[in-house]
């Protein structure tokens, strides 16, 4: 998965802000991709292996996501949650 320059600078900004590194959100690592059955979703991935490249996600990869719920990713409230709702990847979604 490639990156355009303005979506690594808002990363960066993102990764940069001190309200950001102070958040507790729900996740740990967060992936936004396309399901099996078309609906894009947010999730936290189930890596098969600790060298698993997650860029080079496709339908037959088989990567499973835990889907997150919640009208805010970065709420830090508690009314966003990892599921236990786990669905197969199709290809990530940038």
């Amino acid at each position: 998965m490639l990156l355009s320059s303005d979506q690594r600078l808002y990363l960066t900004r993102l990764s940069e802000s001190s309200k950001l590194n102070d958040m507790k959100v729900a996740w740990k690592r967060l992936i936004r991709f396309v399901a099996t059955d078309g609906r894009v979703l947010y999730g936290e991935p189930i890596l098969p292996s600790a060298d698993f490249d997650i860029g080079n996600t496709t339908d037959k990869t088989g990567l499973k996501a835990k889907v997150i719920q919640g009208d805010d990713i970065y709420d830090d409230t508690g009314a966003t949650s990892v599921t236990d709702k786990m669905v197969v990847t199709k290809n990530m979604y940038t």
